[in-house]
């Protein structure tokens, strides 16, 4: 192991004098190698790690976030951030546009890494239209491509979930809620237009096209936004007074879907699935805002797409594609799940 260290020791030296040293800080970043995360790291069950080239220097990783804070993407980097204290990297940066979800503010920020000679750039590259070509830029550099999205052609690694399967699964659980044959006319909420929300419809009108009693009334945008989410759903019962169903693919709009229902006593007149695990929903789901929360832990995918990343980069076996299983969290287990993930409640 001695002899080990020296070698790795000797072979930094020379790369710093010819080749000079990688992983010089990015305009206005800080190195992520002292964030706890919060919590236990998750298993990485599936990985079949086997011995690959130690032997190569430390990479420079940038992770290029859809947004800065966030219910579910600030989770996503504090898992990333667990991942880099656990591994004990002195060069990775968390990156994320001034403007949530701003498409051109994130290419923008992938350039800055290759600038600054990332090795690995995680990110949320869901749409091959707009992240194609600079997908194919950064792997002709040699950079490994990590997405926490749903589109994998032209990544190196791919931890999340099926947008298809997530847009079926908010469905199937809503159908557990029901009585046999009970008309399900849904409400999609979801963030903006692109080729993620599509795919989830997808998944809402196949789960309609094989289930005579479910309809897809609606989809609309609530942009991240919690007064855009009670807005529209307030707008959309007006228009649909039918719609007995509200399935929220977004953690902020969807607080504000559940709180125009508890602020309307809607409770008793709406099935309303939201994705998200934070205490805000939690509340409102023991209050009657929600009827469930459908979580796919963004905190272990920002985790294990940083682990499959250093996997991939130093050689060893791992799985291309993988993804966490999601959790359903109700009035029933929320205080628990909320004590076992360390959530104020009372906050």
């Amino acid at each position: 192991m001695k002899k080990l260290i020296a070698l790795l020791l000797a072979l930094t030296m020379v790369l710093c004098l010819f080749a000079g040293c990688v992983g010089s800080n990015g305009p206005g970043t800080e190195p992520n190698n002292t964030t706890e995360g919060g919590k236990d790291s998750p298993s990485t069950s599936g990985n079949a790690s086997t011995s690959g080239n130690e032997e190569k220097p430390e990479p420079v990783v940038y992770y290029v976030g859809p947004r800065s804070g966030g219910l579910a993407w600030n989770q996503s980097k504090e898992g990333f951030d667990a991942a880099v204290a656990e591994l004990g990297l002195k060069n990775a940066y968390f990156i994320a546009p001034t403007t949530p979800f701003n498409t051109a503010e994130i290419l923008e920020l992938i350039q800055t890494a290759m600038t600054n000679n990332a090795d690995i750039v995680m990110g949320s590259f869901q749409d091959p239209v707009i992240y194609g070509e600079i997908i194919k830029e950064m792997q002709s550099k040699g950079i490994i491509v990590a997405d926490l999205g749903n589109w994998a052609e032209g990544c190196d690694i791919m931890v999340a979930p099926s947008y298809y399967d997530r847009g079926m699964a908010y469905c199937t659980e809503v159908a557990d809620l029901m009585a046999e044959g009970e008309e399900m006319n849904i409400l999609f909420l979801t963030t903006s237009a692109g080729s993620a929300s599509n795919a989830m419809k997808e998944g809402v009108d196949a789960y309609c096209a094989e289930h005579e009693n479910a309809t897809l009334i609606d989809m609309q945008f609530v942009n991240g936004d919690a007064i855009q989410g009670s807005d529209v759903l307030s707008a959309a019962l007006k228009a649909y007074p039918e719609i007995n169903t509200v399935l929220v693919a977004d953690a902020t709009g969807g607080l504000g879907a559940a709180t125009y229902v508890m602020e309307n006593d809607l409770q008793d007149d709406l099935y309303v699935i939201v994705e998200s695990n934070s205490a805000d929903l939690i509340n409102a789901t023991l209050n009657g805002g929600a009827d469930k929360l459908v979580n796919w832990e963004y905190y272990d995918m920002g985790y294990m797409c940083l682990k499959n990343a250093i996997d991939y980069y130093y050689g060893r076996e791992v799985e291309a594609e993988t993804a966490p299983d999601y959790v359903v969290i109700t009035a029933e287990n929320g205080e628990q799940y909320a004590a076992d993930h360390g959530l104020d409640l009372n906050g």
